[in-house]
């Protein structure tokens, strides 16, 4: 069982549809099969589409692991990123709010948690994940999650770490050929 100085939650995002919904789809899992708490977690949560929805959801967070698609990744490989890791569009508006613009968005209205980490999850060559795959990608959130030390590098603001105990969990390769 984590114990977090500060509550942490986490959500994941995604569009319904194609590889983008795995950030969605773990989160989804994570409720319907584990008991947040036992890992640590105070809330989880899944945003479709978040942008402005992000945004609210951050109301009143101090600790964030945002779950989301990443494209410059191998296909399920995991990767911790903090939001300034992320690029993002200056001219934003509404209707082209994605992840990056809603968290810079966030930091500049002073919403923005004192610790919040994006687990990136590969998308490779960006065709949807298999069902076998999205277990695999599962499995594989919820065994970071579930680490003796897995608060403590959470409630860290240096990623390194964790993204070590990443790659010693994962091949050395892409999870998926």
């Amino acid at each position: 069982m984590c114990s977090a100085v500060e509550p942490l939650t986490l959500i994941g995002v995604g569009s319904p549809q194609g590889a983008d919904a795995i950030g969605l789809l773990v989160a989804q899992w994570l409720t319907a099969t584990a008991d947040p708490s036992r890992l640590g977690l105070s809330r989880v949560e899944a945003l479709d589409r978040p942008g402005l929805e992000l945004l609210e959801a951050l109301h009143g967070v101090d600790a964030l692991l945002l779950l989301d698609a990443v494209a410059d990744l191998p296909r399920g490989a995991l990767h911790l990123l903090r939001p300034e890791h992320l690029a993002y569009r200056a001219n934003i508006s509404p209707h082209t709010l994605g992840v990056a613009e809603a968290l810079a968005l966030a930091r500049a209205v002073g919403r923005l948690p004192s610790r919040c980490h994006i687990l990136g999850i590969g998308l490779g060559d960006a065709h949807p994940f298999t069902s076998a795959e999205i277990v695999t990608i599962c499995d594989s959130v919820y065994a970071l999650l579930s680490l003796p030390r897995a608060a403590e590098i959470w409630h860290s603001r240096d990623p390194i770490e964790w993204n070590m105990t990443c790659n010693s969990l994962s091949p050395k390769t892409p999870l998926f050929a």
